[in-house]
């Protein structure tokens, strides 16, 4: 951590303790904001002292919440977060990505790997296995807490840090999260989704106006009978029916304006959803 250069970002310590990794950031990475999470009062206690002494080694600013760093408000703030909890950091996954910002950032995994007692190579391979794991579990968390966007993980490094029991060593696994540029397939789909939804909705249109015109029709018809005093016993004359649709075509032509207002404003929203999925995945 003391090899980092965080100037300028925010970094959340999920479990920060008495402040083992939160001076590093502070005093060595030249953290801008470190938010430093810690559910035990004694602990929180003590970070706040060892803050308190070694304030003049550091020009960022620390924010401490006393809690469980799941309830801490440090959602979408955080270029980086580090997750320091042995033998496993998996209950702060979902803290920790929704604490990222929107385009991503990097994370730092701490976590027990068992590595056997296989030759050099072979613990690196386990180590890498360990990796993996990981990375399939916070996809799926990051899918559920931030979906939407097509998230890329990238390993950056794999750190052994010290033997924590035989076979077993505590590493540290540095996970790049980032946005994934969109791929031609994705954008075809997009475009073929808008396709179909603004024909869906075509469709729609023409089915309301081929049913409410039918209807009308023959509301019109019977109304117009109405007012002439004309029964339904009777046929008409000719001056009476050319009176009758005379006064159903002024009614119809009325009607027929507002159903067309009606009608451009849903092609106008379609066409307005289109243009901006089009260009969110523009085609190639």
């Amino acid at each position: 951590i003391a090899d980092l250069d965080c100037s300028g970002e925010t970094v959340v310590d999920l479990f920060a303790g008495i402040g083992y990794f939160t001076l590093h950031f502070l005093c060595n990475a030249n953290a801008s904001v470190v938010h430093a999470c810690e559910i035990n009062p004694n602990a929180s206690h003590a970070l706040k002292n060892n803050l308190r002494l070694n304030e003049h080694l550091f020009s960022g600013k620390c924010i401490v919440h006393t809690g469980d760093c799941r309830d801490a408000p440090t959602i979408g703030v955080a270029d980086r977060v580090n997750l320091g909890l042995l033998p496993t950091a998996e209950d702060g996954f979902e803290a920790a990505c929704r604490a990222l910002k929107k385009e991503g950032g990097v994370l730092h995994i701490h976590g027990n790997a068992y590595v056997g007692a296989q030759s050099l190579p072979e613990k690196d391979l386990q180590r890498r296995k360990y990796a993996r794991k990981l990375i399939s579990e916070l996809r799926e968390v990051l899918e559920d807490v931030k979906p939407g966007p097509r998230w890329q993980l990238t390993v950056m490094n794999i750190t052994r840090v010290k033997s924590y029991a035989p076979r077993v060593e505590h590493v540290v696994v540095d996970v790049k999260v980032s946005q994934a540029a969109p791929t031609l397939t994705m954008k075809l789909r997009a475009i073929e989704h808008s396709v179909i939804s603004l024909l869906a909705k075509a469709l729609t249109v023409v089915s309301l106006v081929m049913y409410v015109r039918g209807i009308r029709k023959i509301r019109y018809e019977e109304k117009m009978k109405d007012l002439l005093g004309i029964t339904q016993t009777r046929r008409m004359s000719k001056l009476e029916k050319r009176r009758v649709e005379k006064l159903a075509r002024e009614q119809q032509d009325t009607q027929d304006a507002i159903l067309k207002a009606s009608i451009q404003s849903i092609i106008e929203d379609a066409e307005q959803e289109a243009a901006e999925k089009g260009k969110k995945y523009p085609p190639q």
